[in-house]
């Protein structure tokens, strides 16, 4: 706490913490530096997410994320896509273009200069990829020209065997072209994302599961976390979790660990029932129920 800061503004700082509890060592726990952050393949579901997540984080005081949250993608299509998705699920929010840049996911200097500037980065696996006419007027060389587009769809267990090529290209371009990031959040069930940060040289959360993965039809954020999770360094279940729970889970990792720090770690469902439905208003909150999440992190021995 710096001496010079008003009563007020500590108290609050004091108060921040102490809601978000003893454990916070990432952006949550110096709210007042903001932190840029990035997702790679928003027009997906789960990258629409994860964006919609933190885009209503970035409204609240208190949890160190930015508004300027930036979204990926290599062509207009991810616009489209991303803003269906936050329409549908986050109750008609928005994103326009100062939020979305397209990018050529090929080239790794493209993916560099749109990364300029930003702190971290959320990814997962779960991909599909579509080869879309480039936008006009973006980086095209021709009328004609083709590029790759990435969704982050996540809504089975990929096996690592049958993963896209040109995805994990351009995940493995991503993760080349930002070693300035100081972290990067993985949502990886199926653990093909792993290796290449692991060869990367910005510390990482790579969150694992070897749970069978449903989504959750009409899912808004209103409804929040739906099941109590168990986070270890291995805990394998058959248990199945809600793609929305782990989304909104690679959010909380931001918040709550510490960046300097790569982790592995393997979420299960936990045998606990899920606590009553925290009573804050719903539009106060960036997800419901988010408080189960850091205080399932907050648990973790491993965690630092």
């Amino acid at each position: 706490m710096l001496p010079y800061q008003p009563l007020f503004l500590q108290l609050v700082l004091l108060a921040t913490c102490w809601s978000y509890g003893t454990a916070l060592a990432g952006s949550a726990a110096q709210p007042l530096q903001k932190q840029k952050i990035a997702v790679l393949g928003g027009g997906g579901y789960t990258g629409g997410l994860v964006f919609g997540f933190l885009q209503r984080a970035g409204s609240l005081y208190g949890t160190g994320i930015d508004r300027s949250v930036r979204c990926l993608g290599a062509t207009q299509d991810t616009a489209v896509q991303l803003n269906r998705i936050l329409s549908k699920h986050f109750c008609l929010a928005m994103a326009d273009e100062s939020y979305i840049k397209l990018t050529n996911l090929q080239d790794p200097a493209s993916i560099a200069s749109r990364l300029e500037g930003y702190d971290a980065l959320v990814l997962g696996t779960g991909w599909e990829t579509k080869v879309r006419p480039v936008t006009p007027n973006t980086y095209e060389t021709t009328p004609n020209d083709k590029t790759v587009e990435l969704y982050w769809q996540g809504t089975a267990n990929d096996n690592p065997n049958e993963a896209s090529q040109e995805a994990l290209q351009i995940v493995q371009n991503v993760i080349q072209a930002s070693p300035h990031l100081k972290h990067i959040v993985a949502l990886d069930p199926s653990g093909s994302c792993l290796p290449l940060l692991q060869d990367g040289s910005v510390p990482f959360t790579c969150l694992q599961t070897s749970s069978p993965l449903l989504s959750t039809k009409d899912y808004t954020y209103r409804k929040g976390v739906q099941t109590s999770l168990s986070i270890a360094s291995l805990s394998p279940s058959s248990d199945p979790l809600y793609i929305e729970d782990l989304a909104a889970l690679a959010v909380q990792c931001l918040l709550s660990l510490d960046w300097g720090t790569s982790r592995s770690l393997q979420v299960s469902r936990a045998t606990a029932v899920l606590p009553p439905t925290n009573p804050k208003r719903p539009d106060q909150e960036w997800c419901v129920n988010s408080y189960q999440l850091e205080a399932a992190l907050r648990a973790t021995a491993s965690v630092k």
